[in-house]
């Protein structure tokens, strides 16, 4: 417990059931660790990411390359989904019978951001199969110290903008990350480097930008740039940015 790293060995069969889990630690015990590798393991359930949370709550370096994460979306599936009736919900109740009315179907839903983690700066989720920037990646965005985001090998093919009352009224996604890295994804329109551009990279002043401190975005090896020189997809990044 005194140790400050923890690193577990590459391809070891570890997969912890989060509901199980008060029966192998206690909430805060490993409260000292601040890096976990936990890379190529055999966890398949963001439940058991947020567990570790739980128990190591000091936690600056998470790194869970190779696991399958692709619930992300999902895992607390029983907890209630932020929407965008939920945001335009109307305080005054004479305009309540009118929200009757909006039909669901036209409502796209938001997951609610990802809680705890307060002290984590840099997480690594290289290939572990996330392929929705809204329903998985948007949900990092309020996580208050992250400056590190490794997302290469996913599947993601396009990155979304969706701005909500909610989100108007609260700090920026994103607001203190400072390095991404999006290598070996498949982004196959400059439209979502744009997107990228709204959501996360600095404000250019129209108010729909977020952190204004990022320093450094890798990006490369996607199919929107495979026909042009390594240079050219370059300019382009940062002229788009």
């Amino acid at each position: 417990i005194g140790n400050h790293h923890v690193l577990a060995p590459e391809d070891d069969d570890i997969d912890t059931d989060a509901a199980g889990a008060a029966t192998i630690a206690r909430v805060g015990e490993f409260d000292k660790i601040k890096v976990l590798n936990l890379n190529a393991t055999a966890i398949t359930s963001f439940g058991t990411v947020r567990w570790v949370d739980t128990i190591m709550p000091n936690l600056e370096e998470l790194c869970l390359a190779h696991c399958d994460l692709s619930d992300l979306d999902t895992f607390d599936a029983d907890a209630p989904t932020g929407t965008d009736i939920d945001h335009a919900r109307p305080t005054d109740e004479s305009m309540g019978d009118q929200m009757e009315n909006i039909a669901l179907e036209d409502v796209v839903p938001l997951p609610l951001p990802l809680s705890g983690f307060q002290a984590l700066r840099l997480l690594d989720l290289s290939d572990c199969n996330l392929s929705s920037w809204t329903g998985q990646i948007s949900r990092l965005r309020d996580l208050p110290q992250l400056t590190d985001l490794v997302l290469n090998d996913n599947p993601i093919e396009s990155i979304e903008r969706i701005e909500t009352e909610e989100e108007a009224a609260s700090s920026q996604p994103f607001a203190s990350l400072a390095t991404m890295q999006l290598t070996n994804v498949n982004i196959t329109s400059w439209s979502s480097i744009d997107a990228l551009n709204r959501a996360v990279l600095p404000n250019s002043g129209s108010g729909s930008g977020g952190c204004n401190c990022i320093k450094s975005l890798r990006f490369r090896n996607n199919p929107v740039t495979s026909g042009i020189s390594a240079a050219e997809a370059r300019s382009v990044t940062i002229a788009r940015l």
